[in-house]
């Protein structure tokens, strides 16, 4: 479905503006349904509100955050890839996603020399997570994933978990998605014929070629690199809720082109004016109990794993209500909080865009 933007186009507009315009807000509206795929989405949609279920009525809420994003990230990889192939994928990300949840909840803590050692750790993840996107799209995603849960546990210091705990409890969440998404895959297969695909070529082989400065994923990696540390930085030194947001913003929106990157900045501040909405008008007229936040994180996930490639604009409206759901869960007053995420997205979109211009991909300057 795609819709006639050019009545939106001001008409002294030069005609190269006028088309770019136009392309960034065709890549926002368009759907593209062919890509949807219902019953995976249904079924790890349900995964993420039986969890979320389940922590709320054993009144461990706290426990819901780490499990719901496992549950939530795994089966977004692997997406498209035979089987066993996706098995070994979703099982790397949730590697990658462990490992950046207990580095970023072990720097929670707001010391000067702790949060300094953070924001380095935070240059160091994102450079090596935007090169590794020269490897392949599954690459690129589980290295976004791993600074976007980075940036989450380093950006929620009110939580009575440790470290440990919450990674294992992520890791958790992951491995149910991971089980469920793959057994279910099994028994309605109209085919029980595993069929392996192997790499062409390693990981190692296929980066090879990569290291040097005119390659788009070695700027890539430093421009994410230096938004990601001047985001962490910005969100540890203004005083407003949830510090994540901003860090977390640049992670899902930086790409290694130019195009991609406007269109994700696009995409990103529209789906996230539209979740905040949503969020406001459920918060107005529905009175908060367990069933409404259910409720609300279940249409949440539902939006995010359907339309994760056939609209990032829904996708990201549908992270914003399943993390607002999530935060009402354990006790946050949500709509007073609303305001700073719009603020803060629109920040880093503004990094985003900045370094973007700083550093362009060689691509669009040849």
């Amino acid at each position: 479905m795609s819709s006639d933007v050019s009545a939106d186009v001001p008409a002294d507009v030069p005609t190269g503006a006028s088309s770019a315009v136009r392309k960034v807000l065709l890549g926002t509206v368009t759907f593209d349904l062919s890509k949807v795929s219902w019953r995976r989405s249904v079924i790890a949609t349900l995964v993420t509100v039986v969890v979320l279920v389940i922590c709320m009525s054993n009144g461990r809420p706290a426990h819901a955050v780490p499990l719901v994003l496992g549950a939530l990230f795994v089966p977004l990889a692997g997406s498209g890839e035979p089987r066993p192939r996706r098995i070994i994928t979703q099982a790397w990300t949730l590697a990658w996603l462990m490992l950046g949840t207990l580095l970023g909840a072990l720097v929670v803590d707001g010391r000067i020399v702790v949060v300094t050692i953070g924001i380095l750790i935070t240059g160091l993840l994102a450079f090596a997570g935007g090169f590794a996107g020269a490897a392949g799209r599954n690459s690129r995603l589980s290295g976004m994933l791993l600074l976007v849960t980075f940036a989450i546990f380093m950006g929620s210091p009110d939580t009575p978990l440790l470290a440990v705990q919450t990674c294992a409890l992520l890791g958790l969440g992951g491995l149910i998605a991971l089980v469920i998404d793959n057994l279910l895959d099994l028994m309605t297969s109209r085919s029980h014929e595993s069929v392996w695909v192997l790499e062409p070529l390693s990981m190692r082989e296929r980066l090879r070629s990569h290291p040097h400065s005119r390659d788009d994923y070695v700027r890539h990696g430093v421009r994410l690199a230096g938004a990601m540390m001047v985001g962490t930085a910005l969100s540890q030194a203004l005083p407003w809720p949830h510090q994540y947001w901003i860090p977390m913003t640049v992670a899902w929106v930086s790409m290694p082109n130019s195009d991609g990157t406007v269109n994700r900045v696009a995409a990103r501040v529209a789906g996230t004016f539209a979740g905040v909405a949503l969020v406001e008008i459920v918060f107005t007229f529905v009175p908060v109990s367990h069933v409404m936040i259910a409720g609300l994180l279940g249409a949440g996930a539902l939006l995010v794993f359907a339309f994760i490639t056939a609209n990032y604009a829904s996708a990201v409206a549908g992270v914003t209500v399943l993390v607002m759901a999530l935060f009402a869960a354990i006790g946050d007053p949500v709509t007073s909080t609303l305001p700073y995420r719009v603020i803060d997205t629109l920040i880093a979109a503004a990094l985003v865009v900045a370094f973007a211009a700083l550093w362009p991909s060689a691509k669009s300057q040849s």
